[in-house]
């Protein structure tokens, strides 16, 4: 398994952070700040390869299930919500790319139809890249571009708000299929000008579709490595920003996801003693433990923990740090 991703806004009030340094396996640099904007998850290319685990996000009538064999990770999400056939953007997954090699990728999702016994129901979701260069489907020599963007010709059937239909029709089984417009598939390509980090976004529209990975891939970069399940995911960073910084901060994440054991350094924290507790996306704590005696590393055992993203915090009594991970 191994995204982008929600921020969470957090008023520390009266409380106030000194800005110091804790380097984790997943390695962690920090902020102090009243006002912390953090968790904003980046999925990172590398030679022309983005590849998402999906359930490292979650939304609304979106599920985490495992029942069907075939996925990569701890699992897949599936849309269990009303159908939204021509109302894109509700049940929103938002993901963020960061992006150093600009040009062309072409986007498809490893999906399926999990429910029903059609292949042209429970098989699509909406896909929109709202801050790129270019969004767009091709077949031969034709282009499409979604409605709404004020660019023709646009695809058969839906499409709005610069959101893209994405459908497959391969019945009882994975398929790496996603194309838009009705009766002529059309392949996902988008652009991106320069280096930087741009949102993916996926809405629900029918349910029962089930979406377990996600890849988007250069031009110049091997498909087949990008479509081999055996491919891991790409590296995460997570990006924290603050109202009295004049800039993100970045907290690395490597690796990331996570297998067995994180090893924190506090090198640099001149501390006698340490707080750590790990939740879950729901808010519930799954690992809290205190440690009265600190040497400079510290290594953390996180075997028994069950597969899927989790919020790390760390603190004593003047230094607070937080990050997220996923755990393979």
């Amino acid at each position: 398994m191994t995204g982008i991703f929600q921020i969470v806004e957090i008023n520390w009030r009266d409380m106030v952070f000194q800005l110091s340094k804790i380097s984790i396996w997943l390695v962690f640099s920090f902020l102090c700040c009243p006002t912390l904007s953090l968790a904003q998850s980046v999925s990172l290319e590398k030679e022309g390869l983005v590849l998402i685990e999906i359930e490292m996000e979650e939304a609304d009538s979106w599920v985490l299930d495992s029942a069907i064999g075939g996925y990569t990770g701890s699992g897949y999400l599936q849309y269990t919500g009303g159908n939204q056939f021509n109302n894109p953007g509700l049940a929103l997954l938002r993901f963020y790319v960061g992006i150093e090699k600009t040009g062309k990728y072409r986007f498809q999702w490893h999906s399926r139809i999990a429910t029903g016994e059609s292949n042209t129901e429970h098989n699509d979701s909406w896909l929109r890249f709202p801050d790129a260069a270019k969004y767009y489907a091709v077949r031969a020599d034709q282009t499409i571009y979604p409605k709404g963007t004020g660019m023709t010709p646009n695809p058969n059937g839906s499409s709005s708000k610069g959101w893209f239909k994405v459908y497959q029709n391969a019945l009882g089984k994975w398929t790496w299929n996603s194309s838009t417009s009705d009766h002529e598939p059309h392949s996902i390509f988008v652009e991106f000008d320069t280096a930087g980090i741009y949102k993916l976004e996926i809405s629900g529209r029918s349910n029962g579709h089930a979406i377990d990975r996600l890849a988007l891939y250069h031009e110049m970069a091997s498909s087949e490595e990008a479509l081999s399940l055996s491919t891991p995911p790409s590296e995460i960073d997570i990006l924290s920003s603050s109202t009295q910084t004049t800039g993100p901060i970045q907290l690395m994440v490597a690796p990331n996801p996570v297998y067995d054991e994180i090893m924190l350094d506090f090198a640099d924290m001149r501390t006698q003693s340490i707080n750590l507790r790990i939740t879950n996306l729901h808010g519930a704590m799954v690992l809290s433990r205190g440690f009265s005696s600190v040497r400079d590393q510290l290594q953390i055992s996180l075997a028994d923990l069950p597969s899927g993203t989790y919020f790390l915090d760390v603190f004593d009594q003047v230094n607070h740090h937080i990050g997220k991970f996923v755990k393979l």
